[in-house]
């Protein structure tokens, strides 16, 4: 009896560390897979982010593009070049929705993922689905970074500048919407002097379209912050209807040096109306170190410049109504040559802020739903 009793308890425990190691393994596969997985899912999210950005800055850097094709390739393009957990996306895994209208775009990103421990208990895969929306706008409150140049509203006017300077059909920005205008998109890719190095054609004596923008202790950066402000931008955020002062001399020393800095010596990109190809091996990218934001000055509210076409005082202010991203072509003898890539207004409901937090000149972000 004492034999049998003995055999019967071994068989019982044979059974209860069976049905232990099966909930054991249940436990670790909830533990490694649910942790394993929920990484996988933050990496498909920044995935999908990453797409959604790429495809509205389509309607930005390149708003003459065929759309919506140029945002779903490169919506695709940008998804596909990510990884989850070591598994590369393929553009199946990734569709991409375009509102032309509203300058939308949307990503979802459907995959699957094996899965570790759950194999035991039958779970080899998991599926994984995220969804990001970005948009672009027409208009901006300002931004932080913006290049230490001010682009006249009549930068590309027909007519002399007193003339245009309130005419909205040779102005980059409505100055009573405040929003871009039509003849602003049809400049877009046309090359103009941004700043000029020689003294015939400054805007008036020791005027050649600088402006001075405050530093983060509220202090004027002056001449030592110039160069500086070309390569990295300036260090606080410039806000619409905020008037600067403008920045005098020519600078000609720093204004060449940082200008060649971005563009590289020898020119690392060159324009194109597809993106801006890398010179190295002749590959198209949507973004280049050339280019660059800038504020738009606006000439209709600054009375005391015309009829003279100069700056009145011994320390002259302009107003902020926009920001032009633009591309910089090189640096010549007569100054600065770039290129028009985009134009944001300030818009008619803009927040003045100052402070960067909330500021974005150039207006591209994510909706959260």
């Amino acid at each position: 009896m004492r034999t049998s009793n003995k055999e019967q308890q071994q068989g019982f425990v044979l059974v209860m560390v069976a049905l232990t190691l099966v909930i054991l393994i249940g436990f670790v596969a909830l533990g490694v897979d649910s942790g394993a997985l929920y990484s996988a899912r933050t990496a498909a999210q920044e995935a999908a982010d990453a797409a959604a950005l790429a495809g509205a800055f389509t309607f930005i850097n390149n708003p003459t593009a065929t759309q919506p094709a140029t945002a779903t390739s490169f919506a695709k393009q940008i998804g596909a070049s990510n990884k989850i957990l070591g598994k590369a996306l393929t553009t199946a895994d990734i569709n991409v929705a375009v509102d032309t209208t509203n300058k939308r775009v949307t990503v979802t990103i459907n995959t699957t993922q094996s899965t570790f421990f759950a194999k035991a208990i039958g779970a080899s895969t998991a599926a994984i689905g995220v969804t990001a929306i970005a948009e672009a706008a027409d208009e901006s409150d300002g931004g932080c970074c913006t290049r230490p140049w001010f682009i006249p509203n009549t930068v590309y006017a027909t007519t002399d500048i007193c003339t245009a300077k309130c005419d909205t059909t040779q102005l980059l920005v409505d100055p009573v919407t405040r929003m871009p205008t039509a003849y602003a998109t049809a400049n877009i890719g046309v090359q103009f002097l941004l700043k000029p190095q020689s003294p015939d054609a400054a805007l008036s004596p020791s005027e050649f379209y600088l402006i001075d923008l405050p530093d983060a202790d509220g202090k004027t950066s002056g001449g030592a912050g110039y160069e500086a402000s070309i390569v990295s931008g300036a260090p606080t955020a410039s806000a619409c209807l905020q008037n600067y002062s403008v920045l005098t001399g020519n600078m000609v020393g720093p204004t060449k040096q940082g200008v060649q800095t971005l563009i590289g010596n020898p020119v690392q990109y060159t324009w194109s109306t597809q993106g801006y190809t890398r010179v190295s091996d002749g590959k198209i990218f949507d973004m280049a170190p050339n280019v660059i934001l800038a504020p738009i000055w606006d000439v209709c509210g600054l009375s005391s410049f015309c009829p003279d076409a100069k700056m009145s005082g011994t320390n002259p202010t302009l107003q902020v109504v926009g920001f032009a991203t633009l591309f910089l072509d090189d640096v010549q003898g007569q100054g600065v040559n770039a290129r028009l890539v985009n134009v944001a207004g300030c818009g008619p409901n803009t927040n003045n802020d100052e402070d960067g937090s909330t500021t974005f000149a150039l207006p591209l972000r994510l909706i959260r739903i």
